[in-house]
């Protein structure tokens, strides 16, 4: 999606599709080869979802959750009650992470999630278009209130979206315990090993953490990249700096780098992408070159982990 399209009065957000659940560690494993898979394609039996309940000891709609995880991700498409695994999501987290143990698959995870502003409309919002250092449910909540009268959205119900915004909210943030406070102990969803959300003494209020995040693999930023300059659409050869850092669906925004954290990964992005990518720095000239276009990102996600072994 380009980034210009969320402010399209004809744009239709999305603030369901996940039950309310965040993402749970086994939930794309099982969902990509579990009931509603066979033999790596969709199966075509009755009442899957039913068949998965019973399987894996959940409720309806916990198995659509699932699903909709999948889908938002890119793990899966789904047609009807079934799924079927797409080449990302077998390579990615069936042959490779199928239990999201590295912190370079979450990150990559969280990449796909916020840039998808078609289904996980509130995540893109956030990480994209909100300029706020701390965020609480109440003021994302008014925030796409206000966006989608603005823009012109149509049938946003201030219920959904704050259900919605909860679930967001849930994702990246550890639970608490009975005394209120925060234990690792207590995580949700894996994005939020991530900590880019952080509690602050209000405890209905978080901050974002910004910085050179050094988990982050250089491989997943390179994967970002070439996705970022993909979604700009037409011939996209060069990048200056400020966008890759700033704008709406950048690697920086989305993955929250400061501009030192984003110079050190363009410093080596002709490395990672064997020079199909290539970080020019002279005087008067500073942007990202695109030498040749990879059909294959994700091969800088799966070197990386390779490298890092």
């Amino acid at each position: 999606m380009a980034t210009h399209e969320i402010q399209d009065a004809k744009f239709k957000p999305k603030f369901s599709g996940h039950e309310t659940f965040p993402f749970r560690y086994d939930w794309l494993r099982k969902c990509l080869t579990g009931p509603l898979i066979r033999d790596g394609i969709a199966w075509e039996i009755n009442n899957p979802i039913e068949q998965a309940m019973v399987a894996f000891g959940i409720g309806k709609n916990m198995v659509r959750s699932m699903r909709h995880w999948a889908m938002v991700i890119g793990a899966a498409t789904v047609t009807g009650d079934s799924v079927a695994p797409t080449d990302f999501g077998k390579r990615l987290l069936l042959d490779t992470d199928p239990f999201l143990e590295r912190l370079g698959t979450i990150w990559l995870l969280h990449w796909r999630i916020a840039t998808n502003a078609e289904n996980a409309t509130s995540w893109y919002w956030m990480f994209n278009h909100s300029s706020s250092s701390t965020v609480s449910q109440t003021s994302l909540t008014d925030d796409l209130v206000r966006a989608a009268a603005a823009n012109g959205w149509k049938a946003v119900s201030v219920g959904t979206v704050q259900r919605d915004v909860e679930c967001l909210l849930r994702c990246y943030s550890y639970g608490r315990g009975k005394k209120g406070e925060v234990t690792e102990d207590s995580i949700e969803c894996p994005l939020a090993e991530l900590e880019l959300l952080r509690p602050t003494g209000d405890k209905r209020m978080f901050e974002f953490r910004r910085g050179r995040q050094p988990t982050l693999p250089d491989g997943v930023f390179a994967f970002a990249l070439a996705e970022f300059l993909d979604r700009r659409g037409g011939d996209h050869r060069t990048l200056g700096f400020d966008k890759i850092a700033h704008a709406p669906g950048s690697p920086g925004r989305v993955f929250r780098l400061d501009e030192d954290g984003v110079a050190e990964r363009l410093e080596r992005i002709a490395d990672v992408t064997d020079g199909a990518l290539r970080w020019v720095d002279t005087a008067g000239l500073r942007q990202l070159q695109r030498i040749r276009v990879t059909d294959d990102p994700l091969s800088y996600v799966l070197a990386s982990f390779q490298e890092a072994a």
